[in-house]
C-alpha cells in the first residue's frame, strides 16, 4: 500500500520512489531525458531536501501491476517469495536489476519476518533500496492513531502530524550523524476513528540496525 506516511505528514495519497534503486546526488543535469516514474522531485515536501537520484525503477507497489508469487511451505511456517526486474534506468545505468523479496510467517506467531534483496546490474558507490517498511499510517489529523514510537527518538503525539513537513525536516535518522542505535524500530498507536478507542501497536524492527543508512 502507497499511501501518505504519517511520520512525513498529514493525510492523502502521494506517489514515492519507493522500491527503487536510488544514488546520492542530483539528477537536474540530465532530468530532460528522464521518464516521470525515474524522477526525483528534491527540495519539495514529499522528497524532502537532501538531494537522489534514481539508477532504476519503476517503483513497485504503484507499477508492477501483477505480480507472480511463490509458496514455499515447511513444518511451522509459510513463506511467500516475489521477484520484479526493473525495466527502466537513468541515462549510463542499465535495467535489468532483480528486486527479490521474501516474507516468512511463522507458525501461531503475530509477526512475520521480510527480506529485500537486489541483485543489480549496474554500479555505484553508494547505491540504496529505498523502502518504507513500516510506515504509510492514513489518516486525517490523526483520527487513526495517537502517536508513534521511533526507537531513535521516542514517542511522538499524532499532533506533530497535523501539518505536512519534508521526510528530513523532522525525526530524521541518518547513520552517518552518530552511533548505530541498538534497536531500530518504527511503530505507531492505533485508535479507533470513530470512537478514539485505543487500539495495539504495530510495529517493525530493523534486525541489523546498521542496515538503515536513513529513516
Amino acid at each position: 500500500m502507497c499511501t501518505r506516511n504519517a511520520y512525513f505528514g498529514s493525510n492523502t495519497n502521494a506517489n514515492y520512489l519507493w522500491d527503487s534503486t536510488l544514488e546520492p546526488g542530483s539528477d537536474q543535469a540530465y532530468r530532460a531525458k528522464l521518464l516521470p516514474a525515474l524522477v526525483n522531485n528534491y527540495g519539495d515536501l514529499f522528497d524532502g531536501h537532501i538531494a537522489k537520484r534514481s539508477l532504476e525503477g519503476p517503483q513497485i507497489c504503484t507499477m508492477a501491476k501483477q505480480l507472480v508469487p511463490e509458496i514455499i511451505t515447511g513444518k511451522d511456517f509459510v513463506a511467500v517469495k516475489e521477484r520484479f526486474k526493473y525495466y527502466l534506468a537513468a541515462p549510463g545505468k542499465k535495467p535489468g536489476s532483480q528486486w527479490t523479496q521474501t516474507i516468512v510467517f511463522p507458525a501461531g506467531k503475530r509477526y512475520f519476518v521480510s527480506s529485500d534483496r537486489i541483485d543489480t546490474v549496474n554500479s555505484s558507490e553508494a547505491m540504496f533500496l529505498r523502502i518504507d517498511m513500516p510506515g504509510h499510517i492514513k489518516h486525517h489529523h490523526g483520527d487513526t492513531f495517537s502517536e508513534v514510537y521511533l526507537s531513535y527518538y521516542g514517542k511522538i503525539p499524532s499532533s506533530e502530524f497535523f501539518t505536512d513537513f519534508p521526510p528530513d525536516q523532522k525525526f530524521i535518522y541518518r547513520r552517518d550523524d552518530g552511533n548505530v542505535p541498538q534497536r531500530f524500530i518504527r511503530a505507531y498507536h492505533m485508535r479507533d476513528p470513530k470512537t478514539g478507542r485505543e487500539g495495539p501497536w504495530l510495529a517493525g524492527m530493523t534486525l541489523d540496525p546498521a542496515m538503515a543508512y536513513q529513516g
